[in-house]
């Protein structure tokens, strides 16, 4: 069975003020990524605390979820995560798509990680190379696939409706914890760090698969 990537970062709050994409100029300090199929079998898990950024006291006062560097000290010190170079990140992402055929990366708003992730290949290289996936591997977006499936469903939209889960012009929310919590329970948090949110977005991922709708088109 064809093989694909679920992938999260999280990155400092660094985009660029004239950009209509928060994510350009943004700085990865954390990606955690799996390798799995439609069946749901998973091959491979990886957590990599980025030390580029991670290190970086200044960088890391803009992250997103600042409030959680303990947390990722924590996993450190426990092998639940391992700090390496973005450098040694990306080729360790790349030998793994080499060895397992992969050719689709997916993400949870992926725009997001993929503007992020090329934003930081190019400041780590100093400009010397500005795309994060090998030629041919493309990005495809669960929350796009997630809103022509499960949230277009009356069930979707009335567990919205019911919980208060709408947007300032009262409609239902399409986010990784809306629908994980439509999925879970309403105790379901997304929890904001890389592998784990990766691990909940491949849940969502395989539900969606599950409706045998088309799927999004993927994009460099």
């Amino acid at each position: 069975m064809k093989k694909f990537i679920v992938l999260d970062t999280e990155a400092t709050n660094t985009g660029m003020e004239n950009s209509r994409d928060i994510a350009q100029g943004a700085q990865v300090y954390d990606m955690g990524y799996i390798i799995a199929d439609a069946s749901g079998a998973t091959y491979i898990e990886r957590r990599f605390i980025i030390s580029d950024v991670f290190c970086n006291v200044s960088l890391m006062e803009s992250a997103y979820y600042a409030d959680k560097i303990p947390t990722y000290h924590a996993a450190l010190a426990a092998g639940e995560a391992t700090m390496v170079t973005l450098h040694e990140a990306m080729a360790t992402l790349r030998a793994d798509i080499r060895e397992h055929d992969v050719n689709t990366v997916w993400a949870y708003n992926a725009r997001f990680d993929r503007t992020a992730l090329n934003s930081s290949v190019t400041t780590a290289s100093n400009g010397w190379a500005t795309w994060a996936l090998p030629y041919g591997v493309k990005w495809c977006d669960i929350l796009q696939f997630a809103r022509t499936t499960i949230c277009n469903t009356k069930k979707y939209k009335a567990f919205c409706e019911a919980n208060g889960y709408l947007t300032k012009t009262g409609r239902p929310r399409h986010t990784a914890d809306m629908v994980g919590k439509y999925l879970h329970g309403d105790e379901y948090t997304e929890e904001h760090t890389a592998l784990q949110d990766a691990r909940d977005e491949l849940d969502i991922l395989l539900a969606c698969m599950r409706r045998k709708k088309k799927q999004p088109k993927r994009f460099n």
